[in-house]
């Protein structure tokens, strides 16, 4: 019969074979987002990275050189590819006025895009979009966003024009006036919300958003979608069934 005390069971255990005895730690790598696959290329001692930000990114790992208190690998991204559309979802979409243009919103960006060679001509960060449109000209768009403002954003300039907190919850619609001079927003704080567009003429023209408090109007649920009658009448909206 053969009896194993604790301290022979703790010996063997020592004397097992560990990962940690086995692999050893050498150096980190920081992606510009989390990686969510990846493909080893052996003959070039290269990693191809997949990167949750819709980034592909290549790794080139080689053997440090010169002073022995350096890492003792040397990585280097040697390539990356981005792609030229959102880093997360799009949440809505517009079309200019002469239909030259569109524009995608996600949580992210305001991104506008040629119609005729769909290529990305201008990216501004904003905040959550949800919806938007081009005002008359096509040189300003207007966004609603989650956090419940509207943001409006000088296309040429590439930068935010005017900010406005219109609403307490996010901002579901916007629908434009047909004569292009206001426009109405929705909101899930069961509200509608009327403004006028500014148009000044000048050197360059500049465009204002200013509400008008005394038409907004509350209603008994959230409101999803909003849109003008023909003749510019009241406007019609959906609530949340």
């Amino acid at each position: 019969m053969c009896l194993q005390t604790a301290d022979t069971v703790e010996e063997a255990a020592e004397e097992e074979d560990h990962a940690a005895d086995e692999f050893t730690h050498l150096q980190t790598h920081r992606c510009t987002g989390k990686a969510l696959s990846m493909a080893w290329n052996g003959p070039q001692s290269a990693v191809l990275l997949g990167l949750t930000n819709n980034v592909l990114e290549t790794l080139r790992i080689s053997p440090a050189e010169g002073d022995e208190d350096a890492p003792a690998l040397q990585l280097e991204s040697s390539l990356s590819l981005e792609l030229c559309g959102h880093r997360t979802g799009v949440r809505a979409l517009a079309v200019a006025q002469d239909d030259s243009m569109f524009l995608s919103l996600s949580n992210e960006a305001v991104k506008v895009w040629s119609a005729s060679t769909a290529r990305c001509v201008r990216t501004i960060a904003s905040g959550y979009g949800l919806c938007g449109f081009f005002l008359a000209g096509n040189e300003h768009v207007l966004i609603g966003t989650k956090e419940g403002q509207l943001e409006l954003y000088n296309i040429q300039l590439g930068e935010q024009a005017q900010t406005m907190d219109a609403h307490s919850g996010a901002v579901y619609g916007l629908a434009l006036r047909p004569d292009n001079q206001g426009c109405v927003s929705c909101s899930a704080d069961k509200s509608l919300r009327f403004f006028d567009i500014k148009f000044v003429k000048g050197a360059e023209t500049s465009v204002s958003l200013v509400e008008q408090p005394d038409r907004a109007t509350e209603l008994p649920d959230e409101l999803l979608a909003v849109c003008f009658s023909a003749n510019g009448h009241p406007a019609e909206h959906g609530p949340k069934i």
